[in-house]
Parts: C-alpha cells; structure tokens; sequence
C-alpha cells in the first residue's frame, strides 16, 4: 500500500518529478505552478495565530476617528435655528444613541475587569 506522503515531493524538496510517477511531463509542471501560485498568494499576516493585534478594534477606532471628524463638520454647519429635515435629526439621535450604548458597555467592562484584579 503506498503511503499519502509517498504520493508527492514535500514542498520545498520538490525534484523535477513532483508527483513520482517516474517520469516528468505537464502534470509535474502543473503542480509546480500551482504550488509557487499558493505561496505566492497567502497572506502572512494570517499565519501568526491568535493575531497580535484585533482586526475589529482598528476597525473600530478608524470609523470613530471618521465620525469624529463628521460630527464636527456637521456641528459647524448647523446653525442653532436652523430647520433641518426630520430624517437628519433621526439620524443624529440614532448615532448619538449607539455611541452612548457602546460607551456604557466598554466603561462597565472596564469597571468589571478591575474589580476582578
């Protein structure tokens, strides 16, 4: 019985027979493209598990930086009296709304944490 890893040279220790078959002809090539391909297209980033650094926190913090930035363009551009449509007002509410969800849960997380310590 041949053994799986009989089947195919390890990567990295390939010879012109890739897939030992005793001879070297399209499908030996074909799996050399096709390895070079695979390494040449994964992402090291992913290699490094657990990741050193969240991806949805720096996700995170740029979209606050963004609606920061918003929030003060459109401060400036609303004047106290001014009418606005009701949809603009809406929207505003249901932002401010999140934000103050998000902040109560992270400072009552943090409160936790150090009452655990």
């Amino acid at each position: 019985m041949i053994k799986l890893s009989e089947l195919l040279d390890k990567v990295g220790q390939e010879d012109a027979d890739i897939n030992n078959d005793g001879k070297t002809d399209k499908t030996d090539k074909y799996l050399a493209n096709r390895r070079k391909a695979i390494a040449a297209n994964i992402d090291e980033t992913h290699l490094n598990w657990p990741p050193t650094q969240d991806h949805e926190a720096t996700m995170a913090k740029g979209e606050l930086r963004d609606m920061i930035e918003n929030a003060i363009t459109i401060y400036k551009l609303i004047e106290p009296n001014q009418q606005i449509p009701g949809w603009v007002s809406a929207y505003i509410t249901l932002a401010s709304d999140y934000i103050d969800s998000v902040a109560g849960y992270l400072v009552e997380e943090e409160a936790t944490i150090g009452q655990e310590i």
